[in-house]
């Protein structure tokens, strides 16, 4: 592709040789005609490009608002474009499976498209950009929240690592085991590099499409959040569990929220069932 400067070309539209011309926003642009068969198409034609920005459409138009209110602009597009020149490379490599699997981009639903960008986000957590505005970077590490959207003049972000549940570190494809007849420790290293103070506000965990735990939580010591788990019913545990645990913290006068999900966890249980 080339940005053409010309007194000959002007505002040139439409096809000449090899070289379309089109204008986009006082600018003329001039690219190659593709040639030959893309080589990541399959047998029913949909190329790999014309899938992933197809699903790319589809997931902007879902989180059309958190986007507009999460990106700078480029210098000739919108907040949109912006998105989709960041994240391109890295919804390739999220949704290829996808593409593999034979099925056009309409046949994909809306929950499969947010279930694909959210396992490859929980598993390589600063590859997807959520937000760039306002000097600040955030990137996608779960599922979409619109609690993650940036702040004029900074918002408080929270970072959490080395989550421990009953002494175990939990992870996408691991597993978590629980207690039917007393409280499972859940600990945490949080840090927030623009705030004075950071306290614990709640720590909720929800398995599956079971109801939600609402942990019992203490103030943040050293660095470190306590949370206990209350004892689960053992019908919470089975394989390929999606495990999602919500903190809320009060950082200086605002609250933040940190959304954390594991998919593919085995979940079991130890005691004498409720």
């Amino acid at each position: 592709m080339a940005i053409i400067n010309s007194m000959g070309v002007g505002k040139a539209r439409g096809s000449m040789g090899n070289v379309t011309y089109r204008t986009v926003r006082g600018r003329t642009i001039g690219s190659q005609k593709r040639g030959g068969v893309d080589p990541a198409t399959r047998a029913d034609g949909e190329t790999l490009t014309q899938f992933i920005f197809g699903l790319m459409a589809r997931f902007v138009a879902l989180h059309s608002a958190d986007i507009k209110a999460s990106f700078d602009g480029t210098k000739y597009g919108s907040a949109r474009n912006a998105f989709i020149k960041l994240n391109y490379a890295a919804f390739v490599r999220a949704l290829r499976a996808l593409y593999q699997t034979g099925l056009k981009n309409t046949d994909i639903s809306d929950s499969e498209l947010e279930a694909a960008i959210t396992a490859y986000a929980t598993e390589h957590p600063d590859e997807i950009y959520r937000a760039k505005k306002y000097g600040e970077v955030i990137y996608l590490n779960g599922a979409w929240s619109s609690e993650d959207n940036p702040e004029e003049g900074g918002s408080a972000r929270v970072t959490v690592s080395n989550l421990l549940i009953g002494g175990s570190a939990l992870a996408s494809n691991g597993s978590m085991k629980l207690d039917t007849e007393k409280t499972t420790a859940l600990t945490a290293n949080v840090s927030s590099e623009n705030v004075l103070s950071l306290a614990a506000g709640s720590v909720e965990i929800q398995i599956g499409d079971n109801a939600v735990l609402s942990c019992s939580s203490e103030a943040i010591a050293d660095g470190v959040l306590t949370a206990d788990i209350p004892q689960v019913n053992s019908a919470v545990a089975g394989s390929g569990q999606t495990v999602v645990i919500t903190m809320r913290f009060q950082a200086d006068d605002k609250e933040s929220t940190k959304v954390l999900t594991y998919t593919g966890v085995n979940v079991t249980t130890a005691g004498n069932p409720l």
